[in-house]
């Protein structure tokens, strides 16, 4: 069991074929990219670098939403393609379908910031960052919750 900011982590319990399941303590490491990715999304929003912001509240979504698949499922979504990670969600139960509520919301985007000529605007990122701070929020609530 691993603490991070007074929070508990379990060690991983089952393994994928398509999953990466190390062990140390994965929800720790993926919770603070996580945080890490959402505090520059902010300054990046701030600086009106909407694409960024976009594209490092995905990565914290992400990196939020695995801590869920990792606690529950003992393994995370390592595939290229987001649908994976979705559906391990969804056999998360509540938590999970809460988190995947969010990180749908912020993965609609992705494509645009990342792939796209087309520009962000400050309401897309604004409204991205935020689906992706309710999601870290949630999660580290849950966590928390968990521990007790």
């Amino acid at each position: 069991m691993e603490i991070l900011g007074g929070m508990a982590f379990s060690a991983p319990r089952a393994s994928g074929r398509r999953y990466d399941s190390s062990v140390q303590t994965d929800s720790v490491a993926k919770l603070l990219k996580a945080e890490e990715f959402l505090t520059v999304a902010d300054t990046a929003l701030s600086c009106e670098y909407f694409d960024a912001a976009v594209s490092l509240a995905v990565s914290a979504a992400i990196n939020g939403s695995d801590v869920i698949c990792q606690e529950v499922l003992g393994r995370y979504s390592a595939g290229k393609s987001h649908d994976g990670a979705l559906s391990l969600l969804r056999k998360c139960g509540t938590p999970g379908t809460t988190v995947s509520r969010h990180l749908q919301k912020v993965l609609n985007l992705k494509s645009k910031a990342q792939y796209s000529p087309a520009r962000c605007r400050y309401k897309e990122a604004e409204d991205v960052f935020k689906h992706a701070q309710r999601l870290i929020e949630f999660v580290k609530l849950w966590v928390k919750q968990r521990e007790q």
